[in-house]
């Protein structure tokens, strides 16, 4: 049986949004600062499984430090490679007996799901869509209105490449679950978005919106 599934742990959360009080909703505290915090879930997420689980404000010190590089490798303009390479100095720097460390990944979904099984956690940068923003629930084809009104409440939330593009994303990519040919994502956009923040994107889907892709590995210092 070839079907498998992975999720690290997905409870240490970094936001870029805020209650906005005038609009009524939420506001971007920095709408760069989306590196940070999908670089710093990633990491904090992976060296949790071994058993570090300290607490910080990494994300604005990461996106802080890979502004200040001038090398645009991943051509997207998110910084992501920098932003991966700083996340992984700033948590080597409280580590003891593990070290963690980045490589660039070909950013197809085969390569991403061969790391999340056996490496680690990833970073990615995604054309973000209407449909990347607005996750909603895939409801099967003539699903009864009753049963349509379950899906809208309880159903996994899926982002897609639908819609306008409305933008350049870094996402954590925390997971895998072949039998929806899926991964999960964590954002940085709060509670609100998804289920609790996390979101199911397909493999083809991913394909389609990836632009570049890290992977973090954390290995024990013998």
């Amino acid at each position: 049986n070839n079907v498998m599934k992975r999720k690290y742990p997905t409870n240490f959360r970094y936001n870029q949004m805020e209650t906005s009080t005038a609009l009524m909703g939420y506001r971007y505290i920095d709408q760069g600062i989306c590196v940070g915090c999908s670089t710093a879930s990633a990491c904090q997420s992976l060296i949790s499984v071994n058993g570090y689980n300290g607490v910080g404000e990494y994300a604005v010190g990461i996106y802080e430090r890979a502004k200040k590089g001038t090398a645009n490798e991943d051509k997207t303009g998110l910084m992501v490679g920098r932003g991966a390479k700083e996340a992984v100095r700033t948590f080597n720097e409280e580590l003891e007996d593990h070290k963690l460390s980045t490589v660039k990944l070909v950013n197809d979904a085969a390569s991403i799901r061969e790391h999340l099984l056996n490496k680690g956690t990833v970073v990615a940068g995604f054309r973000w869509t209407e449909g990347m923003a607005y996750p909603a629930p895939l409801i099967p084809p003539n699903t009864p209105w009753y049963r349509r009104l379950w899906y809208h409440l309880r159903a996994p939330r899926f982002a897609t490449n639908s819609g306008n593009k409305i933008g350049l994303h870094a996402i954590a990519v925390m997971g895998i679950d072949d039998e929806k040919k899926a991964f999960i994502l964590q954002n940085s956009y709060g509670l609100g978005y998804g289920n609790k923040g996390l979101v199911y994107v397909t493999f083809k889907d991913f394909n389609d919106v990836c632009k570049v892709a890290y992977g973090f590995e954390c290995t024990s210092i013998e």
